[in-house]
């Protein structure tokens, strides 16, 4: 159950500095009207979880913490089915890449760190308020029966719906891949690239196939993607429209038609074809992004989106793709060459 956030929210903080628990728990508490519980333990925090009757609409998190950390906390609460969608914020010192990946992979919806301004984290609380009460609703929309399994519940009723994939390690949902994103870029410790993967002939397959099969396929193709493109490490996720994306840990080394036809090559030994349809898969050129603001990573996003659209257009979109695409001399060295240095430590 989420509460909506129109109102004050139920939110349990867990840290282990007692200082912070009295300095948050007084302000949402003044400020936002939000209902707070602070306790000092994720073992506490488990506790305070299964109490009868007890429910939150929000955690935050710290990662560092004696006995079982914030990480392994943030694991046990997405495995509770009534908690799949609340917001988790994970409000910790741990500023390091690793530290973020972690947290996103499994299951926080939004990274702060400390020191923190508190205005940002009331934002924040309810932004991701907001989101995960659209995709409560998107679920019970696909699946009302509280007794389907995970696949009758996926969102993917429609094309460009996004679809949770909690199944393929390194995916999360798109909305905390936009998060997850933006933190990389807000300490600037890294260069990060992202990269575009398209089913071809999506729109066709979309209509032949159940939503279960659709379902399907795109856990199919994501783990193929993670094998191909984040063998090194990283992050991805899918978008909708037959769409992923994935900001890989290193830059990747080789030409981009070789590694589509690498894809592909391990995509059709899985699918052949696609009901009537043969099936292929299209990638896209590493697009390095751009700042740390929300428009900045949504125009880089684009970007790459733009990027893999342009490698199998219709005739349509032909007319409009992007020349900077089509001639593919922007984003590469001109020989399809992958070289923009994603994931190289600046410092």
């Amino acid at each position: 159950m989420i509460q909506p956030t129109g109102g004050g929210m139920k939110v349990l903080v867990i840290d282990d500095d007692p200082a912070i628990l009295e300095l948050v728990t007084q302000y949402l508490s003044l400020s936002a009207q939000h209902e707070v519980r602070a306790e000092h333990s994720a073992r506490d925090a488990l506790a305070a979880v299964g109490e009868p009757g007890a429910v939150f609409d929000c955690f935050l998190v710290d990662i560092q913490m004696p006995g079982v950390d914030g990480i392994t906390l943030v694991e046990f609460i997405r495995e509770r089915p009534e908690y799949r969608h609340t917001p988790i914020i994970m409000l910790t010192a741990m500023e390091d890449k690793d530290h973020v990946d972690r947290a996103f992979a499994a299951g926080a919806t939004d990274y702060v760190t400390k020191p923190f301004d508190f205005y940002d984290l009331q934002i924040r609380i309810h932004a991701a308020g907001e989101a995960a009460e659209a995709k409560a609703r998107h679920s019970s929309e696909a699946g009302p029966d509280p007794d389907v399994g995970e696949a009758d519940l996926a969102r993917g009723s429609r094309l460009d719906d996004p679809i949770s994939l909690p199944e393929v390690e390194g995916a999360i949902d798109y909305g905390e891949f936009e998060n997850y994103v933006r933190q990389l870029l807000n300490r600037r410790l890294y260069r990060v690239s992202a990269i575009a993967v398209k089913i071809g002939g999506v729109e066709q397959i979309h209509a032949q196939f159940s939503p279960e099969d659709f379902r399907a396929l795109i856990h199919d193709v994501a783990q193929e993607v993670r094998t191909a493109l984040l063998a090194v490490g990283g992050i991805l996720t899918y978008r909708g429209n037959g769409i992923f994306l994935c900001v890989p840990d290193r830059r990747l080394q080789g030409r981009r038609n070789a590694m589509q036809k690498a894809l592909n090559k391990r995509h059709r030994v899985v699918h052949p074809t696609l009901g009537r349809i043969p099936s292929s898969l299209y990638v896209g050129d590493q697009v390095p992004l751009g700042t740390g603001t929300g428009a900045g990573v949504l125009a880089s996003l684009e970007l790459a989106i733009e990027s893999v659209e342009a490698q199998n257009p219709g005739l349509g979109d032909l007319l409009d793709a992007p020349k900077r695409f089509l001639n593919n001399d922007r984003l590469n060295d001109g020989t399809g060459q992958w070289d923009d240095g994603a994931g190289e430590p600046l410092m």
